[in-house]
């Protein structure tokens, strides 16, 4: 079996609006404007949710499709809720009458007061076992898992049992699980996983307990998995990220992008905020078989900021001599 191989290049996709029933006379209006700026702008397609509380993602999808000229509804899909055989027919029937491709975005499980609602009591691992079983049913092979779930619930030395467990459940074991339930497809493929990790791994951060434990807990799992999975020829690697363009960071600069690379100057050697393309690409070189003979490690794309110490990137010695950068 020959390793897989990826072509590696860089797929972006918006997000499409979410759903409020206060202006419900306003979101078809703003979903058309959003998908057709991504498509002006050169994404490759548009992220469509799926929740209880969303319209039906396959009916947006096909809205979408019929609002832009190559955009590709990136449709979320909960494995429990619809038949393999049916999402197949949904995509070829999209590619037969529109000669549009629509992408999907498989997820494990969903909001746990949702399922509940609906009687669906499937324990966490089960969900796992599907979403494994769907992506074989769907595309008949699984060559890589790049684990992404985060929880950033952190209170600090305040945080209860209830939200470390949290915290760990999500960040950390979730994607031991996964990995150990793709193994035999990953195998099959000489695949590889990719760890979502941290700067927040490597440094004391004031007011933060929870979650920079559980990216530590990657990197260790990371060399694990490696090992143990180097015989199935499975390469396991960890990327560590610096502050990275993202919901959280809008959410803590008000939306204010410039505001917030201003920010990250101060602590990343280039500057600024990292993008989520960069952080992309790494996650490509990753499974791609230009890091064929790399496993077990980390892959920092962090903008320096690991690199840089305590001293920053100002002329401490200068502080002291009143000008001269130099001890000597």
């Amino acid at each position: 079996m020959s390793p897989a191989k990826i072509p590696v290049e860089l797929a972006v996709y918006s997000s499409a609006p979410a759903f409020d029933d206060t202006r419900w006379r306003d979101f078809p209006r703003a979903v058309e404007h959003v998908a057709r700026l991504s498509e002006d702008v050169g994404m490759t397609g548009m992220l469509i949710y799926t929740d209880h509380a969303q319209p039906d993602p396959w009916a947006l999808a096909q809205f979408v499709i019929t609002k832009t000229r190559s955009l590709s509804p990136l449709v979320a899909l909960q494995p429990g809720c619809m038949h393999p055989h049916s999402a197949a027919k949904m995509i070829a029937s999209a590619a037969y009458l529109y000669g549009r491709r629509i992408d999907l975005n498989l997820v494990a499980g969903g909001f746990k007061a949702e399922l509940e609602s609906l009687g669906d009591q499937t324990p966490h691992d089960q969900r796992y076992e599907r979403l494994v079983e769907y992506t074989v049913a769907t595309f008949g092979r699984l060559d890589f898992v790049v684990n992404n779930a985060c929880s950033y619930l952190d209170n600090g030395r305040q945080s209860t049992r209830e939200e470390w467990l949290v915290t760990l459940n999500t960040n950390l074991v979730s994607g031991a699980r996964l990995v150990d339930l793709a193994r035999p497809h990953l195998a099959e493929q000489r695949g590889a996983v990719v760890n979502m990790s941290s700067i927040s791994a490597h440094a004391a951060q004031s007011g933060r307990w929870t979650y920079p434990v559980s990216k530590a807990g990657i990197l260790h799992l990371t060399r694990l998995q490696a090992l143990d999975y180097a015989r199935d020829r499975i390469r396991v690697n960890a990327l560590v990220a610096g502050w990275t363009v993202s919901d959280p960071i809008d959410g803590l600069s008000g939306g204010d992008r410039e505001k917030a690379d201003r920010v990250a100057a101060e602590f990343h050697l280039l500057g600024r905020l990292g993008r989520g393309a960069e952080v992309a690409d790494g996650v490509l070189f990753l499974c791609s078989d230009h890091a064929s003979f790399v496993t077990g490690g980390e892959l920092r794309v962090d903008g320096g900021y690991l690199a840089m110490g305590p001293e920053q990137s100002g002329a401490a010695i200068a502080k002291l001599t009143g000008g001269q950068a130099t001890v000597l």
